[in-house]
């Protein structure tokens, strides 16, 4: 009967431990959505959008790239793999076709995360209507 009542009370504080401790909640991701356009206006349909987190050595620590792709009208809404949000800061943002019979879309360099002329600070309230313009 003493084993039984120790065990029984072990089990309750380990279960009221384990009730305590948890992840924090992480703060909560912005969206980012917005449209890609060319330099007259018309939208870019089909491209992916590459967000590679900035300065480049964070690439080391373990930062994901989140995507977009575009839509007939050039919308988009970036995405970090596991919700519709990504995290704020700072992006190089490449542009490119999906296939490769699409990559003259772009000028080359927007392909490239060293060279493209998209540099953006996404904020903790995220962007509701971004628009990303792509000369060449």
């Amino acid at each position: 009967m003493y084993l039984r009542n120790v065990i029984l009370c072990m089990v309750i504080l380990v279960g009221m431990t384990m009730l305590g401790c948890g992840q924090p909640k992480s703060p909560a991701q912005p969206e980012v959505k917005g449209r890609v356009l060319r330099e007259d206006g018309s939208p870019i349909k089909g491209v992916k959008l590459e967000f590679v987190p900035f300065p480049f050595s964070d690439m080391q620590s373990g930062a994901t790239c989140p995507i977009a792709i575009t839509d007939d009208l050039g919308a988009f809404k970036a995405s970090d793999g596991k919700s519709s949000t990504i995290p704020p800061r700072r992006y190089k943002v490449t542009v490119k076709g999906i296939l490769p019979t699409q990559r003259g879309l772009t000028p080359k360099e927007y392909q490239d995360p060293e060279t493209t002329p998209v540099d953006i600070v996404v904020p903790p309230d995220g962007y509701g209507d971004l628009v990303i313009r792509v000369g060449g």
